[in-house]
């Protein structure tokens, strides 16, 4: 079967480590299994791999996977809500509209606080690490051992969770470490001496995600040790990869856990990103860029999708998949528009990246506030339905879109205001064409001959116009219905892609 057809299928789809301690947890693993324990299993037949022929995807078995994500980050955190959030629907949830990529917390480093706050939203918290104080954390609790692991975290919440996304065509960005830099946060985070009994010797203001960690050999150690309990869990899986750090971590640290990394699970697919951290992701040794705003500025108006989008392109400079991956609506001045996250999966998707839009809903209940009554919920069908019509899409019109490139340059629109349109394009074969704002749209043909079978695609209602035809050879000016934004599929007639 083609790579083509297998699309939609999928988506159903530098510091030396310290190896005493890690192969003293390995030993630990391997004698401390429960006898009603299952053994692990057989590695998965399907595994995520960088393909370098088309090296802005990933393949998955045979084919490529556009990632197209909705994800809350916490949910093994939350697991089961007092505000009646279900794990297992959330997953259902996402498949039935087409979504194939999360992104999740391995396990909740800070917060601590905010579980005690809001405990409805957060009902049954649970950590990779055993609860043995003595001593009580700041949510009143026992005080943690990070060298001590909770085996039924592993067990009963992260390989469940892998397994039932695996089974729907998932993709798990797993967040090893979260930023807690600032006082708020260090105060509710693991490793603040009152939440620990490690001696790890910071104090607030300490970042231990700096290059200075490096340093602190207990707290390497302690870095160390659950990065590589959470490999030992997880490489049975094909469908996970591993993100060093949430807007943290120095250029050397996140390095030496790229490498790390790999070192201890040779083909894990590691991610690392650029916002809040020194490390370079373009030209450093990780496998996938993962982009938030950087100079792509707020998530408010079109003119932030432009820019975004244009920052995503310059990463692509890195020859790797580039994941954009956090953004939301309501929070941190962002918007209140349903109609921006659409925009955005289409911005990413011409850009040639993948998109992951950051929901609240699912535990917080509307997304507005984090304090209220509403209970969890999907997030709003504006938001479902600019997943699932971008698949639709994407499937439906057979898009090539691992052979593509971005080629803004092709396109026009009348007048100097506003937004230009966005242009995708496998060159002299298949053009999609975003328009973001106008109604009428000019696109270069003349470096191509022949015949080409066009169709406009509603991106708000998921549905495609009539087809017609168009030649090559010269500028081509296209009308929409309106002035919404619209997409513009154009497949050259001989095109076998």
């Amino acid at each position: 079967m083609s790579a083509r057809l297998l699309t939609g299928l999928c988506w159903t789809v530098a510091v030396s480590c310290a190896l005493g301690p890690v192969r003293a947890l390995e030993r630990h693993a391997a004698s401390g299994r429960r006898a009603n324990e299952p053994a692990q299993q057989p590695a998965s037949q399907k595994r995520l791999s960088v393909d370098r022929s088309h090296a802005f995807y990933l393949r998955y078995g045979d084919g490529y996977l556009l990632l197209i994500g909705a994800s809350d980050r916490q949910a093994l955190a939350i697991w089961r809500s007092g505000k009646g959030f279900q794990w297992r629907r959330y997953l259902n949830d996402l498949a039935a509209n087409g979504f194939n990529y999360v992104r999740q917390d391995a396990t909740a480093w800070t917060g601590l606080t905010d579980f005690r706050r809001y405990a409805a939203q957060f009902a049954q918290p649970n950590w990779a690490f055993a609860r043995t104080g003595p001593g009580a954390a700041v949510d009143g609790q026992p005080r943690f051992d990070l060298t001590r692991f909770d085996e039924g975290y592993f067990r009963e919440r992260l390989l469940p969770f892998l397994r039932e996304a695996e089974r729907r065509g998932i993709i798990v960005e797993l967040t090893l470490f979260e930023d807690c830099r600032s006082s708020r946060a260090f105060t509710g985070c693991l490793y603040a001496s009152p939440n620990n009994v490690n001696a790890l010797e910071l104090q607030p203001g300490d970042d231990p995600h700096a290059d200075a960690a490096l340093s602190n050999r207990r707290l390497l150690s302690v870095q160390e040790d659950y990065v590589a309990r959470l490999l030992q869990a997880t490489r049975e899986f094909g469908n996970v990869i591993y993100e060093v750090a949430n807007e943290t971590g120095g250029a050397r640290w996140v390095a030496h856990f790229v490498e790390f990394i790999h070192r201890r699970l040779p083909g894990a697919l590691v991610s690392a990103g650029e916002q809040s951290s020194s490390y370079e992701p373009v030209t450093g040794r990780c496998d996938l860029i993962a982009k938030h705003r950087g100079t792509g500025g707020l998530y408010r108006t079109d003119e932030d999708v432009l820019r975004h989008r244009q920052s995503l392109v310059v990463f692509r400079q890195g020859k790797k998949p580039v994941l954009h991956n956090e953004f939301f609506l309501f929070a941190n001045r962002s918007t209140a528009d349903l109609n921006f996250v659409r925009k955005m999966f289409w911005a990413d998707f011409t850009g040639g990246g993948h998109a992951n839009f950051y929901d609240f809903t699912w535990w917080r209940g509307t997304g507005r506030t984090v304090d209220e009554g509403r209970p969890s919920q999907p997030p709003p069908r504006e938001i479902l339905n600019a997943g699932k019509f971008l698949r639709r899409f994407v499937e439906q019109g057979n898009v090539p879109f691992w052979t593509m490139e971005p080629h803004d340059e092709l396109a026009s629109r009348a007048g100097r205001e506003g937004v230009r349109p966005f242009v995708f394009a496998q060159l002299n074969a298949v053009y999609v064409v975003y328009i973001v704002q106008a109604r009428t749209v000019t696109l270069d043909l003349s470096r191509t001959q022949g015949t080409f079978t066009g169709r406009w695609f509603n991106p708000r209602e998921g549905e495609f116009s009539p087809e017609f035809k168009v030649e090559g050879g010269r500028e081509r000016e296209f009308q929409a219905t309106d002035g919404k934004d619209w997409v513009l599929h154009l497949k050259k007639e001989d095109n076998e892609s």
